[in-house]
Protein backbone atom coordinates (compact mmCIF):
# COMPACT_ATOMS: atom_id res chain seq x y z
CA UNK A 1 0.00 0.00 0.00
CA UNK A 2 2.95 2.76 0.78
CA UNK A 3 4.04 1.43 -2.73
CA UNK A 4 0.77 2.91 -4.20
CA UNK A 5 1.00 5.82 -2.27
CA UNK A 6 4.58 6.19 -3.53
CA UNK A 7 3.74 6.25 -7.16
CA UNK A 8 0.33 7.73 -6.72
CA UNK A 9 1.98 11.09 -5.48
CA UNK A 10 5.18 10.48 -7.59
CA UNK A 11 2.92 10.13 -10.79
CA UNK A 12 0.52 13.06 -10.33
CA UNK A 13 3.95 15.38 -9.44
CA UNK A 14 5.38 14.35 -12.44
CA UNK A 15 2.38 14.76 -14.65
CA UNK A 16 2.03 18.48 -14.39
CA UNK A 17 4.33 19.11 -16.74
CA UNK A 18 2.86 18.49 -20.24
CA UNK A 19 2.19 19.95 -23.44
CA UNK A 20 1.93 23.09 -25.60
CA UNK A 21 -1.67 22.15 -27.33
CA UNK A 22 -5.13 23.09 -26.59
CA UNK A 23 -6.39 20.50 -24.66
CA UNK A 24 -4.04 19.88 -22.03
CA UNK A 25 -4.38 23.83 -20.92
CA UNK A 26 -6.96 23.02 -17.91
CA UNK A 27 -7.18 21.56 -14.74
CA UNK A 28 -7.79 17.91 -14.28
CA UNK A 29 -8.33 15.12 -11.43
CA UNK A 30 -7.12 11.76 -11.65
CA UNK A 31 -10.01 9.60 -12.19
CA UNK A 32 -7.56 5.76 -12.31
CA UNK A 33 -5.38 4.36 -12.55
CA UNK A 34 -4.69 1.17 -14.65
CA UNK A 35 -2.14 -1.18 -12.92
CA UNK A 36 -2.37 -4.36 -14.91
CA UNK A 37 0.63 -4.31 -17.16
CA UNK A 38 2.13 -3.80 -13.68
CA UNK A 39 0.23 -6.85 -12.30
CA UNK A 40 1.36 -9.48 -14.86
CA UNK A 41 5.05 -8.61 -14.02
CA UNK A 42 4.41 -9.26 -10.19
CA UNK A 43 4.39 -12.81 -8.76
CA UNK A 44 0.78 -13.96 -8.52
CA UNK A 45 0.48 -13.71 -4.72
CA UNK A 46 1.14 -10.52 -4.80
CA UNK A 47 -1.26 -9.36 -7.67
CA UNK A 48 -4.24 -9.88 -5.07
CA UNK A 49 -2.83 -7.57 -2.24
CA UNK A 50 -1.36 -4.51 -5.09
CA UNK A 51 -4.70 -4.77 -6.56
CA UNK A 52 -6.56 -4.20 -3.49
CA UNK A 53 -4.33 -1.86 -2.26
CA UNK A 54 -4.62 0.31 -5.39
CA UNK A 55 -8.16 0.14 -5.17
CA UNK A 56 -8.10 1.52 -1.63
CA UNK A 57 -5.93 3.93 -2.38
CA UNK A 58 -8.01 5.29 -5.39
CA UNK A 59 -10.93 5.30 -3.41
CA UNK A 60 -9.05 7.96 -1.00
CA UNK A 61 -7.49 10.00 -3.84
CA UNK A 62 -10.19 9.79 -6.57
CA UNK A 63 -10.71 13.34 -7.86
CA UNK A 64 -8.50 14.89 -4.92
CA UNK A 65 -5.17 14.80 -7.06
CA UNK A 66 -5.07 17.91 -9.76
CA UNK A 67 -3.02 19.21 -12.50
CA UNK A 68 -3.85 22.26 -13.70
CA UNK A 69 -1.85 22.89 -17.26
CA UNK A 70 -1.43 26.87 -18.13
CA UNK A 71 -0.17 28.54 -20.47
CA UNK A 72 3.80 29.44 -21.04
CA UNK A 73 4.50 25.26 -19.51
CA UNK A 74 3.51 26.01 -15.89
CA UNK A 75 1.77 23.74 -13.85
CA UNK A 76 0.02 23.19 -10.38
CA UNK A 77 -0.07 19.75 -9.13
CA UNK A 78 -1.95 19.25 -5.94
CA UNK A 79 -1.58 16.15 -3.85
CA UNK A 80 -3.34 14.87 -0.97
CA UNK A 81 -1.89 14.01 2.28
CA UNK A 82 -2.61 11.53 4.46
CA UNK A 83 -3.07 13.64 7.17
CA UNK A 84 -6.47 14.84 5.00
CA UNK A 85 -4.30 18.16 4.08
CA UNK A 86 -3.05 18.65 0.52
CA UNK A 87 0.04 20.40 -0.90
CA UNK A 88 0.73 22.19 -3.90
CA UNK A 89 4.01 22.32 -6.32
CA UNK A 90 4.27 24.39 -9.35
CA UNK A 91 6.58 22.91 -12.01
CA UNK A 92 7.10 23.81 -15.58
CA UNK A 93 5.97 21.24 -18.49
CA UNK A 94 6.48 20.48 -22.08
CA UNK A 95 4.38 18.49 -25.03
CA UNK A 96 6.34 16.97 -27.50
CA UNK A 97 5.73 18.24 -31.25
CA UNK A 98 3.84 15.11 -32.02
CA UNK A 99 1.84 15.18 -28.31
CA UNK A 100 3.00 12.16 -27.58
CA UNK A 101 5.31 12.79 -24.84
CA UNK A 102 5.13 15.03 -21.93
CA UNK A 103 8.04 15.77 -19.92
CA UNK A 104 6.65 17.48 -16.06
CA UNK A 105 9.50 19.40 -13.74
CA UNK A 106 9.04 20.11 -10.03
CA UNK A 107 11.81 21.18 -7.73
CA UNK A 108 14.66 19.98 -10.26
CA UNK A 109 12.87 16.06 -10.80
CA UNK A 110 12.11 15.54 -14.67
CA UNK A 111 9.64 12.93 -15.40
CA UNK A 112 8.81 11.69 -18.82
CA UNK A 113 5.58 10.37 -19.57
CA UNK A 114 4.07 8.74 -22.52
CA UNK A 115 0.14 10.52 -23.75
CA UNK A 116 -1.58 7.68 -24.63
CA UNK A 117 -4.95 9.40 -24.85
CA UNK A 118 -5.38 13.56 -24.37
CA UNK A 119 -9.12 14.97 -25.58
CA UNK A 120 -11.05 17.52 -23.81
CA UNK A 121 -12.29 15.29 -21.50
CA UNK A 122 -9.67 12.60 -20.99
CA UNK A 123 -6.54 12.37 -20.75
CA UNK A 124 -3.88 9.62 -20.50
CA UNK A 125 -0.43 9.32 -19.23
CA UNK A 126 2.19 6.27 -18.71
CA UNK A 127 5.24 7.13 -16.78
CA UNK A 128 7.86 6.38 -19.07
CA UNK A 129 9.58 3.51 -16.76
CA UNK A 130 6.80 2.44 -14.90
CA UNK A 131 3.61 -0.35 -16.11
CA UNK A 132 0.70 1.95 -15.55
CA UNK A 133 -1.63 4.18 -16.30
CA UNK A 134 -3.40 7.83 -14.99
CA UNK A 135 -6.28 8.58 -16.29
CA UNK A 136 -7.32 12.05 -15.52
CA UNK A 137 -10.97 13.99 -16.32
CA UNK A 138 -11.53 17.55 -16.30
CA UNK A 139 -11.96 19.11 -13.07
CA UNK A 140 -15.19 21.24 -13.47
Amino acid sequence: MKLVNALLVGLSLTLLVSCGGEPILKKWKLDDINIDALLKEMPKESQEMMRQGAKENMAKTKGKVTLEFKEGGVFTAENPSMDGTSTKENGKWKLSEDKKTLTAEIKGDEQIFVVRELSGDKMILEPKDQKMQLIFIPKN
